[in-house]
């Protein structure tokens, strides 16, 4: 209030307390210079997807400075020939609903590099709930992807080699079939799946006719091309559910699932046709290989062992009757073993 000289007669004034804005307004400066310092790449769009604002992280990121990438969609800069298009159609997608999205995705620095960003991206709303424009987070997750990249390939590398091994366990390195374990350990699996579904299941022995004739004749090289030749045409012939395995040193055991004896004995008798009309060429020589064969059907109460041992009669039988031959044992007609001491004539 003034005098009639002008002279100030009172003070009048409002007073407002603006603790909370000037707090706020710290807070926001705080948050500011966090955005701007931190490693991560923060970057801001319009409505149509044209990039308004980004911090020094995201300039860091992909080599561009913020002048070059102002007014410019970050969509069609950073994209490459190795960036998913599924990825980035799904992300727009996203966008074109207003809908928060995230996602890996390959992008392309300024230099060309490639690097790969963990992406999250968010609508900024109007407060009547309209899209004004999107802000993104990246982060590099190059490193990472290149730490589980090797796992990866570490992880399959090892379960190759427990493969191998697993494989020297089980296999026969001269004729590549099962070796005696392996063949056993799949053997009792594939008679368990044929009493479970009642099908029939043959067993064949397959033994060399003059076996030791051969390692005298042409030594061990001989010998061990005459098991690979039979484990060749073993594989080559018969079917991939059929178990085939060298049991021995010139034997043989092959079972056959869903395969009564007659189709077993048909199976058997292609083989020795393919051993005749296939002869093995060793050392500038012809080997011609027979075999004998002893074949019998699995019994309804009868374990491995049982029917190993009654084509193993069968096989006796077929050698003693001449060799190159097959001999079956039925379920209900089992020969006697041969007599204690009786050797086999191979």
């Amino acid at each position: 209030e003034l005098g009639p000289q002008g002279e100030a007669l009172a003070l009048f004034g409002v007073f407002q307390d603006c603790t909370q804005e000037l707090e706020e307004r710290t807070q926001l400066r705080q948050l500011s210079s966090i955005i701007e310092s931190t490693c991560e790449g923060v970057v801001i769009t319009d409505a149509s997807g044209e990039l308004t604002w980004c911090n020094r992280g995201f300039c860091l990121m992909t080599g561009y400075a913020v002048d070059e990438l102002r007014g410019r969609r970050p969509g069609r800069i950073f994209r490459g020939p190795g960036t998913c298009l599924d990825t980035v159609r799904e992300m727009n997608q996203h966008i074109a609903r207003g809908e928060p999205y995230t996602c890996e995705l390959l992008n392309y620095r300024k230099n060309g590099h490639p690097y790969w960003v963990r992406m999250s991206l968010h609508p900024i709303r109007s407060a009547d709930g309209e899209v004004q424009g999107y802000f993104a987070i990246e982060s590099d997750i190059t490193q990472m992807r290149q730490v589980m990249e090797d796992m990866r390939t570490e992880i399959f590398r090892r379960e190759q080699l427990e493969g191998e091994l697993r494989a020297l366990a089980t296999e026969d390195s001269l004729s590549r079939l099962s070796n005696r374990r392996g063949f056993f350990e799949q053997a009792e699996e594939a008679i368990r799946q044929a009493r479970e579904h009642g099908s029939p299941l043959c067993l064949g022995i397959v033994d060399i006719d003059h076996f030791k004739e051969t390692n005298d004749t042409y030594g061990h090289q001989g010998g061990d091309a005459v098991i690979r030749h039979l484990g060749e045409l073993m594989k080559e012939l018969f079917r991939e559910r059929d178990v085939l395995g060298r049991i021995g040193g010139e034997e043989f055991a092959l079972l056959l699932p869903m395969t009564d004896l007659e189709g077993a004995k048909t199976l058997m008798g292609r083989f020795q046709e393919l051993l005749r009309t296939r002869a093995l060429s060793h050392d500038g020589a012809g080997l011609a290989v027979r075999c004998s064969i002893g074949l019998g059907e699995l019994g309804s109460e009868e374990t491995l062992t049982g029917l190993l041992s009654r084509a193993d009669d069968a096989l006796y039988a077929a050698k003693r009757a001449g060799r190159d031959r097959i001999e079956i044992a039925r379920a209900d007609v089992i020969e006697l073993p041969p007599a204690r001491g009786r050797k086999r004539s191979r």
